[in-house]
């Protein structure tokens, strides 16, 4: 069980102090024994997690892993995620810090999507293959971006389960987040996908294919 304490101020801008669950080698160990008895799967994980999670990981097969490099603060860690996961996801000033000015040759140099957030900036993805895609966040008015992270990220997966492309889940994932800071509180005011819908074929693009 983890306890957080949010402080927000009058633009929107949060900080979040809490305590850590409980989520050991073990623990894991365990969820990763029950993905492989059901024939494999996704699995999110934060960057707390690494360096030590990158291990088991690497041993367990048809697992399609994506993380939010959220909390990591080695080089080391963002690495170790960087080689087990098929998707990873940070912030700018987090992905400058540890992975240097190029994510995308480190998403070239280790095989993986590396989707960088920057706020009301956008999003940057770097894919494997070398390819960059961008896009612009929503202009909005924020009134709490408490959760918007959490939003983007498990919209993004959400859309990748569905089929979607990278960059297609990554451009409905950002109008998710959009929406969800012009209003007060986190689980309560996350859209529906049929609003982020709305938005984008107000903005003249459709739903992701899947």
């Amino acid at each position: 069980m983890t306890t957080a304490v949010i402080l927000v101020t009058p633009d929107g801008e949060r900080s979040v102090i809490s305590e850590d669950d409980d989520l050991t080698e073990e623990r894991l160990a365990r969820v990763l024994t029950l993905l492989s008895d059901a024939g494999g799967g996704r699995l999110y994980l934060d960057g707390y997690r690494f360096p030590w999670a990158a291990a088991p990981l690497a041993q367990a097969p048809g697992l399609r892993t994506v993380v939010d490099l959220d909390g990591c603060e080695s080089a080391e860690g963002a690495r170790a995620a960087l080689s087990v996961a098929e998707h990873v996801i940070l912030g700018r000033a987090r992905a400058e810090r540890l992975l240097g000015s190029d994510a995308g040759a480190a998403a070239v140099a280790h095989g993986t999507h590396v989707l960088v957030t920057d706020g009301a900036r956008g999003w940057r993805l770097h894919t494997p293959e070398g390819e960059e895609h961008t896009g612009a966040a929503l202009d909005v008015t924020a009134r709490d971006a408490t959760g918007a992270g959490d939003c983007f990220t498990g919209s993004y997966l959400a859309e990748l389960e569905r089929g979607a492309r990278p960059d297609e889940a990554a451009r409905f994932a950002s109008v998710a987040a959009g929406l969800s800071v012009t209003r007060e509180g986190a689980r309560a005011r996350l859209p529906g996908r049929a609003e982020v819908a709305a938005h984008l074929a107000r903005a003249g693009a459709g739903l992701p294919r899947g």
